[in-house]
């Protein structure tokens, strides 16, 4: 594989992670058929609320969580997309709520990294604190 074919592969690879993240956080598009078509059908998501496999991280966004979540998400920049070999990491500044009453809110990180297959995302790792009410909605 030349330099420029590793450049272009790794640019798609993180087009896909780009695609497939801005689809999951919008309910319209986040369970379809194009979404899927982002993933393997042997995704495994490291996550401990989501089961492997598409489907589960696709009907999230139609959770009353998500719902929450989103509503009160707010993007504090852009995101950082860094890919070596087979891994996409994504860094995601995002403003969040300080938890005092205050209404004050700071910036946070969120991290994700992805291992791709053949275009797709394959593998998912994030932090995650677990949601034993979530966990049961999405494992089923």
């Amino acid at each position: 594989m030349t330099t420029n074919d590793n450049a272009a592969r790794l640019q798609a690879n993180k087009d896909v992670v780009t695609r497939l993240m801005s689809r999951l956080f919008d309910p319209a598009t986040s369970d379809t058929p194009e979404t899927r078509a982002l993933m393997t059908e042997n995704y495994i998501q490291h996550n401990p609320n989501f089961a492997d496999g598409p489907d589960s991280v696709m009907r999230f966004p139609h959770t009353e969580k998500a719902r929450a979540m989103f509503g009160a998400l707010k993007f504090a920049g852009e995101r950082l997309l860094i890919a070596e070999g087979d891994y996409v990491m994504m860094m995601q500044p995002v403003y969040r709520d300080k938890g005092d009453g205050s209404g004050e809110s700071f910036v946070s990180f969120w991290f994700d990294l992805w291992r791709m297959e053949d275009g797709k995302a394959a593998e998912h790792w994030d932090y995650a604190d677990w949601d034993p009410d979530l966990a049961g909605k999405l494992h089923g």
